[in-house]
């Protein structure tokens, strides 16, 4: 029968305490204990101990002390009964163990702990269950036996643990073993192994978190035999003991305690090394001890920084001398073609995340950032060759702060204005506390193309035109890999570049460490060196009128390219190497990554839209700005990096460029948005060349996204009107006031929107270029059989305080009734969306109110019209004339609007109905902007007659204008009349008038809607001149022809659905301070302003709910009376006097700044009627046309204009 015993030790037990077992041996023997004395024969061993002044260890038992008894095949487990903090004490057995007999001759041994015991017998298949500790196995081959044969085998363990506190019982490594000489009833128990004990002193702010003592030709540790009979250890295995503190100490450390196998140091030879972990780093000591290890006593080492010999190396390491290692380690993290990045810790848990360039949150830099460092860089792996080095590295001598944090941006560095392709070698010293990293070697990346095969002139399809990697850029800091970098703080004085090489010390004056968030603006800031960095021929394009060439910045080895609400471009040289009356296909590529913040991980999301653009005859102005004639083709997309370090290759291909074009690159959103793009390593190829068509034509393709043909879409340039054939193909030809190609939108087709959030059915027209595709998008139900049509008229906003009530009343309202409406809707303005007059230029409102009705504002796209407030501002002091883009000064004054809005005279398809708008007033003077006539030109008139002939003469045409064509007698305004009248069903849409009108024209049968303004009057109050409120008019349409009208108010009091009227008594009292007014129709007269009336609305009159008869619509009349105490105005007048008395009485118009008559407005709505009862409760029910009745009962008191600030 083979038997095994294990004794061992574990060194993370919490204490020496009894383990219970749930089953006990069930093998009689016919010999049991029951219970027995303890004894420890030398004071030296242990089981709880305290320090004694002489250095040895006073051992005494401990409360929770268990014993193991043994045969050699029977195993018991004992408690301690009495004898604590004593070195005698009363044992007694477990009750787990009271059914446990031993062998009659067998020799008995006890196991100090219990839990270093475990004992199986294979043949009875009895086992005790496991301990929980790694088993070292007796290796006995002898027979069955009932002696020990002399040899036992203890496990020392190479790794230990210390706690620091006096009296805990924490030396589990302490092992006995107990000998009986009366069968049982006592035992003597010895130590087996020495205790060495550790006095370390090393720096005072350095925690000792362990120490490592190791023999070159001794053994410490590991599985050691015991000869039972001299209860010795023979030989351990492993020559290397380490401990643990569970609660490291600052600097210094005097009862570090390790059990190790008894040493005869004076009879071998051999250095013993004690290496000394702290939070900072690590000493190695050589010391071979001089006195004997015996087995039960306690020896000090002395290990002291004061007191041994600090050497450089580990080869010159003798007795008596230490290395110091700091935890100062350093990583390369990433290279371009001309950068490389390093970071670096004195922290040892953050050494496995330095070297990943997204900083892990797992780390924390908290200690490493309050220190002072330097970085070099060195050709030699010796580092004995230096490039550049850089000290005095934590706070940012520019702008305050540190120069690293915690988590986001680590201590790093980027080394910038390498070669490619080549290896270097960098290494950190910690500064503050003396510390010197690891050399790390690095090799740059080869360039993405050969420099040397760029084309300059008479490109081939093939050939690359365009490299640049920006590797000239070496100062600011590196926001994609987290990493400082050097600058210079005296950069914008700079007139060439400070190289970056020796010794460099950041300062406040010079150079400087740089944060990782530092960029530089290329073309003001840095204008200066733009020589320098062969960026002469480059420029920019800023989004905001007052952008500077900060809107492209100097990165480290790449651009940065925009600011805040300033979506800019990066432009390349005019691209030459394209032949003369060629135009070339080019292929774009580039790296590129939307930006995200410097202190986070993620990019912007809504930074992502990327623009490449190719463009017309560009030149470059004195501070680099690049102006252009018109984009050639452009390539809109969005960027897929996640994070701000993920750099991903893109390619992109613009057509149809032609020689001297430059190509820009930068956000994809509004002018004014935010949207920023990190941008690298720009390749330009050419892949095909193509023979540039005749100047004057220009043809094109529409064709849907699956790349089928578009047939049948009217194309145009505002003055010739053509279709697409069979293969979607189109062409026409331009003449020198195209400003727009563009197209009619199907009316199964989405209406595109643009980045502005306003249709987008037209391109620039360039000289320089002769073809213009468009894709469409079909909509996904086909064309629509209901749709709702909101008309604007009159927005006219002077300034921004205008802007801010549009923005406020109209804007919300418009979409909430659009959502309300639970049909396609669409918006179209009538005109005067801005408000130049007399010497105030109002051209810079335009691109915000294009801003302000965006599809994402309102809810809709909304197509613009153009109105006699829209021009491109003229004075008697500015007068406007004609250039080579507009062949007269008419002409040039529609080019600002043109340029923001679109298209001036265009069209578009919804349903059964095609919608055209158009301008339709000329200027007669060129210096006095009040001076014009509503008409149309020939070329305007031939437009639409070309517009026109392709609209079956089934279909609806809805015709929208700003000035009213009613009582004109111009020849083309009724030549346009007679046009409309080939179809179904004809209406037009008007504003100007800030009045409300609905009638047929006087050509008959055709339909006028004459809308009150949005702005009221003015924006001096919340109605029109003639009462209306500040509004819209919402047109639903059903195939082709409209089903319903009617006219919705924006402000409180006046913004319900069903608010179409107002009510007055015959006598009313209005007005205010400045004037007042008192109406003459008497008391028993009520009067109905019934906003949106034509002449198929009823009105009835209802008294104590009891019909009582139709009141009648005032002819129109307009009066003017003059100012009274009170005003008594005719009672032939039309006029809502209740509205002319707020304007003229309250607001002032006519008394502060003139023009009274102004104000003194029209109304084509009033209506009246005698009551029979002047008592009687009042009700009026207005039916329109369509058979909605609206009824309301409210009337209006003297002077009440509660509704003007609800």
């Amino acid at each position: 029968m083979k038997r095994f015993l294990l004794i061992s030790v574990v060194a993370l037990l919490a204490a020496v305490g009894c383990v219970d077992t749930e089953e006990s041996l069930d093998i009689v023997r016919g010999r049991k204990i029951d219970s027995f004395t303890a004894k420890i024969v030398n004071d030296n061993s242990r089981t709880f101990s305290i320090l004694g002044a002489d250095g040895d260890l006073n051992i005494y038992w401990h409360s929770s002390d268990c014993l193991a008894v043994t045969d050699g095949e029977s195993l018991a487990k004992f408690n301690l009964d009495s004898g604590e903090s004593s070195d005698v004490a009363t044992f007694v057995v477990a009750d787990e163990s009271k059914g446990v007999t031993f062998g009659e001759s067998k020799p008995l041994y006890g196991v100090y702990p219990y839990s270093a015991a475990m004992f199986s017998n294979s043949s009875a298949g009895a086992t005790l269950p496991s301990l929980g500790h790694q088993d070292t196995p007796w290796d006995d081959t002898r027979t069955t036996s009932d002696s020990f044969e002399g040899i036992l085998r203890v496990n020392i363990p190479t790794a230990q643990r210390y706690s620091g506190i006096v009296g805990q019982s924490d030396v589990d490594r302490n092992i006995m073993i107990g000998t009986t000489s009366d069968n049982g009833q006592s035992f003597d128990f010895k130590m087996l192994g020495s205790v060495a004990r550790f006095n370390i002193k090393v720096a005072d702010n350095e925690k000792i978190l362990s120490v490592t003592m190791s023999a070159e030709h001794d053994k410490l540790s590991g599985v050691a035999t015991v000869d039972v009979n001299s209860l010795a250890i023979a030989t351990a295995s492993q020559s290397a003991v380490s401990v643990n503190y569970q609660n490291p100490e600052m600097g210094s450390s005097t009862d570090g305690w390790a059990l190790v196998a008894p040493v005869a140091w004076t009879a071998a030879e051999g250095k013993v090394f004690y290496i000394i972990k702290t939070d900072r780093g690590s000493y190695t000591f050589c010391k071979r001890p001089t006195k004997n290890f015996e087995a039960g006593y306690i020896y000090t080492l002395n290990l002291d920084v004061t007191k041994f010999t600090k050497v450089n190396t580990y080869g010159q390491l003798e007795d008596g001398c230490y290395v110091a290692e700091s935890n100062l380690v350093a990583k390369f993290i990433r290279a371009t073609d001309s950068t490389g990045v390093i970071g670096w810790t004195i922290t040892p848990s953050n050494i496995p995340y330095i070297n990943q360039v997204r900083p892990s949150e797992s780390a924390n830099y908290s200690v490493d950032i309050t220190k002072v460092y330097k970085v070099a860089l060195y050709r030699d792996a010796a580092c004995t060759d230096l490039i550049v080095s850089v000290s005095d590295i934590k706070d940012d001598k520019l702008n305050g702060g540190s120069v690293f944090t915690s988590v986001i941006t680590p201590p790093r560095f980027i080394f910038t204005g390498l070669a490619p392709s080549t290896k270097y070698y960098a290494k950190v010293w910690d500064t503050t506390d003396g510390y010197e990293s690891n050399v790390v070697e690095f090799t740059t990346a080869a360039t993405v193309v050969d420099p040397s095969k760029v084309v300059a002139s008479n490109a081939k399809a093939g050939d690359l035109i365009l490299f640049e990697n920006f590797a000239s850029l070496v100062y600011a800091g590196d926001m994609s890999s987290y990493a400082a970098g050097v600058s210079r703080t005296d950069r914008n004085k700079l007139t060439e570049i400070a190289p970056l090489k020796g010794e460099i010390v950041s300062s406040s004056t010079g150079f400087y460490a740089a944060p990782s968030s530092t960029e530089i603006g290329l073309f003001n800031t840095m204008k200066n060196l733009v020589d320098d960095y062969g960026f002469t021929k480059w420029g920019w394009i800023g989004g905001k009128s007052d952008a500077t060439g900060g809107s492209v910045c100097a990165r480290t080895g790449y651009l940065k390219i925009g600011t805040t609400a300033n979506c800019s471009h990066v432009c390349t040289p005019a691209l030459t190497a394209i032949p003369q009356g060629k135009i070339a296909t080019l292929r774009v590529v580039f790296k590129a990554i939307p930006y995200g913040s410097a202190s986070s991980y993620a990019v912007s999301e809504s930074e992502r839209l990327m623009s490449v653009r190719a463009l017309a005859k560009p030149s470059l102005a004195s501070d680099y700005r690049m102006n252009y004639q018109g984009v050639v083709s452009e390539h809109k997309f969005e960027l897929t990096s996640k994070e701000i370090w993920d750099w991903r290759e893109y390619t992109v291909t613009l057509t149809d460029v032609p020689s001297g074009a430059s190509i820009s690159l930068g956000g994809g959103a509004a002018p004014t948005a935010t949207s920023r793009i990190l941008l690298d390593d720009v390749r330009i190829y050419v892949d095909k060349l193509e023979d540039a068509p005749a100047a004057d034509v220009v043809s094109g393709y529409l064709k849907y996204e699956d790349g089928t043909p578009a047939v049948g879409v009217s194309v145009s340039d505002g003055f010739e009107v053509t279709q697409t054939d069979a293969e979607g193909k189109y062409s026409l030809t331009v003449r020198q006031d195209t400003y727009y190609i563009y197209y009619t939108v199907p009316a199964d087709c989405q209406v595109p929107i643009n980045s502005y959030g306003q249709p987008a059915f037209f391109e620039k027209y360039l000289e320089s270029r002769t073809t213009y595709n468009f894709t469409l998008k079909k909509l996904p139900n086909g064309k629509e059989s209901k749709f709702a049509l909101f008309c604007l008229a009159d927005p006219q906003c002077r300034n921004s305080s205008h802007r801010s009530r549009f923005t406020k009343e109209c804007v919300p309202d418009l979409k909430a009734h659009v959502a309300s409406k639970g049909v396609p809707c669409y918006g179209v303005t009538l005109g005067d969306v801005a408000y130049s007059e007399g010497n105030q230029n109002c051209d810079a409102q335009m691109p915000y109110m294009r801003d302000h009705m965006a599809k994402s504002n309102v809810g809709m796209p909304i197509f613009q019209t153009m109105g006699n407030h829209d021009y491109s501002f003229f004075s008697s002091s500015k007068p406007i004339s004609a250039d080579v883009t507009s062949s007269t000064y008419n002409m040039k004054a529609q080019r600002v609007f043109e340029s923001v809005f679109g298209p001036i005279d265009y069209s578009w398809d919804r349903g059964d109905v095609h919608i055209v708008c158009m301008r339709n007033m000329q200027w007669t003077s060129n210096a006095d902007a009040a001076k014009y006539t509503m008409c149309f030109t020939d070329e305007q008139y031939n437009w639409l007659r070309q517009d026109l002939q392709y609209v079956p003469k089934d279909k609806m045409v809805i015709f929208c204008v700003h000035i009213p064509l009613l009582n004109s007698t111009n020849k083309n305004v009724q030549n346009v009349i007679t046009l409309l009248k080939q179809f179904k069903e004809a209406h037009i849409m008007s504003g100007h008038t800030h009045y409300s009108r609905n009638e047929p024209t006087r050509s008959g049968g055709i339909f006028e809607h004459v809308h009150a303004a949005v702005c009221g009057n003015w924006w001096w109050s919340r109605v029109n001149g003639d009462g209306a409120p500040n509004g819209y008019g919402v047109y639903d349409i059903d195939g082709n022809t409209i089903t319903n009208w009617y006219y919705k108010g924006v402000n409180a009091g006046m913004n319900d659905r069903d608010y179409q009227m107002r009510l007055y008594r015959g006598n009313l009292k209005c007005g205010g301070e400045h004037e007042k007014f008192e109406l003459q129709f008497g008391d028993n007269v009520l009067l109905a302003n019934v906003f949106n009336a034509d002449n198929k609305w009823t009105v009835k009159v209802y008294e104590d709910d009891v019909y009582s008869g139709t009141m009648t619509m005032i002819p129109n009349n307009k009066t003017s009376p003059s100012a009274g105490n009170p005003t008594k105005p005719s009672t032939s007048s039309s006029q809502d006097w209740w509205a002319i008395g707020y304007h003229i009485g309250v607001v002032g118009r006519g008394y502060v700044g003139g023009g009274r008559a102004n104000y003194l407005s029209n109304c084509f709505h009033i209506y009246k009627y005698t009551l029979k009862n002047k008592n009687a409760k009042i009700r009026v029910e207005a039916t329109d046309r369509f058979g909605r009745t609206y009824s309301s009962t409210e009337i209006i008191g003297d002077y009440d204009y509660s509704l003007m600030t609800r």
